[in-house]
């Protein structure tokens, strides 16, 4: 079985995911340790009152503390816990191999953390 989906940020700002063809929506909820997306409660209600599959997702920074970046995502999904998938968006695309491989270090810290504080694997 195959599913259909899409994700959203604040670029779809005004648009109702709940009306869009497909089975799943990932909304952007966070990003570093001090940007939540605006849209992000609208398009997860949205996403769960059409009955589709919900994911929430932190767009991870290499410029600040990877354990506060996991806490900030935390507290501002927390009433989706449970109800949404938990996702991690990492784009490691400059810069050198060294830098690259420290990224996935970073992205693993991250994922890791979440699990410890949730028992949920993002």
């Amino acid at each position: 079985m195959s599913l259909n989906g899409f994700d959203v940020a604040s670029y779809q700002a005004g648009m109702n995911v709940g009306e869009v063809a497909g089975d799943f929506v990932l909304v952007k909820a966070t990003e570093g340790i001090d940007y939540t997306n605006p849209e992000f409660n609208g398009h997860a209600k949205q996403t769960l009152s059409a009955g589709k599959k919900l994911g929430v997702y932190h767009f991870i920074r290499n410029d600040s503390d990877i354990k506060q970046q996991a806490d900030y995502f935390l507290t501002v999904v927390k009433p989706y816990i449970g109800k949404a998938m938990l996702v991690l968006d990492f784009e490691n695309t400059t810069g050198s191999t060294i830098q690259n491989q420290a990224g996935v270090g970073l992205a693993k810290q991250w994922l890791d953390y979440v699990y410890q504080k949730t028992g949920v694997r993002a």
